[in-house]
């Protein structure tokens, strides 16, 4: 039995907010686009949400999981079941900061449970059914310990002119096997504060409040005495989003257009 499986998938994040955000104001944290303002994240707009990397779990469990976006790579991860001892999936982001400079970051990963007993209907064919990944073990890091995936020239380069930052690829490519190896064994490290407790918190937290606003028009109460809410600055992502595409309740609908998932 081969020692361990890494395959890395991207996500789509928040971009940085302002240092004066009431709502997202933990700048360490690189946290999944539940306020649907990340403008390369058209598909989950669309959606009106965003459910992947689920790290608060299940009805808040605290057991992350992968429920729906990757159905390719769910299934991949489960075949390769019986033939490593680990299975992991390293998450990365394509990050964008408030002055609008970005980066690709690799910020945490799953250690897979080997328990495939919970499925899904596949989005493209309800008669087949996908696998719910579990994490047996999960850690995400700040954004300052997150594994620059910028400074691998070899791999950014090839993503880049391929056009390919949202595809999966694992270990088990030659071109890819060294980097995952040394992004996954550098955020196991022990010198990278595992911060899953706070992701939780503040995802649950930031969830429940994007909920409320849309039971009320998407009017963020804590949002009032903010200047760049005041003055519909785009320097806010959020203020930026509404600007540009509208608000999640009255979005336009595409029934005929499948989600797209990270």
């Amino acid at each position: 039995m081969k020692s361990r499986y890494i395959v890395c998938n991207t996500f789509f994040s928040l971009p940085q907010f302002p240092q004066i955000c009431q709502i997202v104001f933990d700048r360490r944290l690189v946290l999944r686009n539940i306020l649907l303002c990340n403008l390369r994240d058209g598909g989950h707009f669309d959606h009106g949400s965003i459910y992947d990397p689920h790290l608060e779990g299940r009805d808040d469990s605290g057991v992350p999981e992968y429920r729906q976006c990757e159905e390719l790579s769910r299934c991949g991860i489960a075949k390769r079941s019986e033939r490593y001892k680990g299975l992991y999936i390293l998450f990365r982001t394509h990050y964008t900061f408030v002055d609008g400079s970005a980066t690709f970051l690799a910020v945490g990963y799953y250690k897979v449970e080997k328990d495939f007993s919970e499925t899904e209907r596949k989005r493209s064919d309800p008669r087949t059914r996908v696998p719910v990944i579990k994490a047996a073990e999960a850690k995400f890091v700040s954004l300052e310990d997150a594994m620059s995936i910028a400074k691998a020239r070899d791999m950014a380069s090839f993503l880049r002119e391929n056009n390919l930052y949202r595809v999966s690829f694992s270990n088990e490519n030659q071109r890819f096997r060294s980097h995952l190896e040394e992004w996954l064994d550098e955020l196991i490290s022990e010198e990278r504060e595992n911060l899953l407790k706070e992701y939780q918190r503040q995802t649950v937290r930031i969830r429940q409040i994007f909920e409320a606003a849309q039971r009320n028009d998407e009017t963020y109460d804590d949002c009032f005495d903010c200047r760049f809410y005041q003055k519909r600055s785009s320097d806010c992502p959020l203020v930026r989003r509404i600007k540009i595409w509208g608000k999640v309740d009255n979005r336009p609908q595409h029934p005929e257009r499948e989600r797209r998932c990270s």
